[in-house]
């Protein structure tokens, strides 16, 4: 799986995230993600969106 940083710089739908990552479901791979993460991915672009880099 991408490490979290790549999701802040990589602007892709959970879709083509999900391919990129090479799971077959985006729903298993944002299940996943926010069982890991504690958000789910879109959550997860928000934050890091609306943070400064």
């Amino acid at each position: 799986m991408l490490p979290k940083k790549s999701i802040k710089r990589i602007a892709l739908l959970s879709e083509q995230l999900k391919d990129t990552t090479g799971f077959t479901y985006q729903r298993y791979f944002s299940t996943l993600f926010k069982q890991t993460t504690a958000v789910s991915p879109t959550e997860y672009r928000k934050e890091k969106k609306s943070q400064p880099q």
